[in-house]
C-alpha cells in the first residue's frame, strides 16, 4: 500500500489541527513544531488510517524528517512488510 503525501499531509491537518493550506512536502515535523510525543500520536494514526504497522524500532519517522520523506518511509515499509 503507498502512502501518498496528500494522504499523510491529511493525517497531519486532521489529527493535529495544522491548516492543511499551510503544509508542503518538504516542511519537517520539527518545521509543524511537533515534539517526539506528536510523532508518536501520527505513527498510531498511520496504523489505524492505513493498517500498516510501523516497528517501533524505525527511526525514518523523526524531528528532520520531510512529509514526503516519511510518506514514502511508510509506503516501503508497508512493501517490506507485504514481501
Amino acid at each position: 500500500m503507498l502512502v501518498s503525501y496528500q494522504s499523510l499531509a491529511g493525517y497531519v491537518s486532521y489529527h493535529f489541527g495544522i491548516e492543511a493550506e499551510t503544509l508542503r512536502p518538504d516542511l519537517t515535523f520539527e518545521d509543524l513544531e511537533m515534539d517526539s510525543l506528536a510523532l508518536m500520536e501520527l505513527v498510531v494514526v498511520i496504523e489505524n488510517e492505513t493498517g500498516i504497522q510501523i516497528p517501533d524500532d524505525a527511526d525514518e519517522i523523526g524531528p528532520h524528517t520531510t512529509l514526503a520523506e516519511a510518506a514514502a518511509a511508510v509506503s516501503r515499509i508497508a512493501e517490506c512488510a507485504a514481501r
